[in-house]
């Protein structure tokens, strides 16, 4: 599938730096704990750039040098204790960079759906497929094959306590000739009741 920031990413190993920080808010609008059929929550995140200088980044191609910004709408549905599905809908906004104007990146929206087994356990398996999107005005995407990208990922998480846990997993393209394919991992707080 096509990367809609493939002219920004680093392609040898000796151009690895870190590109952006990243800032993640969720908020659980509706819940089933509460009564409600199914569970509903919005997630928000901003991204800085680490570096802007474009010497830096003709070097060290990791980022666009610019903020990006998105949100998701995130539905979930318990089966019991078995289980839960989970969906999400979004839009993601990827600022132009200035001096990189010869090309037009594409906005972006994700699409997900995946499952949790079991639904309260202290280890869960998780499988998940991600789609994403590409919209609004951009430069035409000429390569063969599928324009927007599927993924699977397979995984566990394990719950600390009730507030912490530790996600890793494997993702691995749905289309043929490659793509992002690897590890993922993430540590995660909630707060307790939420």
């Amino acid at each position: 599938g096509y990367y809609n920031l493939l002219p920004f990413a680093g392609l040898v190993e000796a151009a690895g730096s870190v590109g952006l920080v990243t800032l993640n808010v969720k908020y659980q609008l509706i819940s089933e704990t509460r009564g409600m059929p199914l569970g509903v929550a919005v997630h928000s995140y901003f991204s800085v750039p680490i570096r802007k200088g474009i010497e830096y980044l003709m070097t060290h191609p990791v980022g666009t040098a610019d903020l990006h910004f998105g949100f998701d709408g995130i539905g979930s549905k318990d089966i019991g204790d078995r289980g839960q599905i989970q969906w999400n809908a979004g839009f993601r906004h990827i600022s132009q960079p200035a001096h990189a104007s010869v090309f037009r990146l594409s906005d972006e929206v994700p699409l997900g759906v995946g499952f949790v087994i079991p639904r309260n356990g202290r280890m869960q398996f998780l499988i998940e497929s991600a789609a994403e999107v590409f919209i609004g005005s951009h430069t035409p995407n000429t390569t063969f094959g599928p324009a927007d990208p599927v993924d699977i990922t397979g995984g566990i998480r394990v719950y600390f306590d009730t507030s912490f846990s530790f996600t890793a997993g494997y993702q691995r393209p749905l289309q043929s000739g490659g793509g992002k394919h690897g590890f993922a991992i993430s540590l995660s707080y909630h707060s307790p009741g939420s």
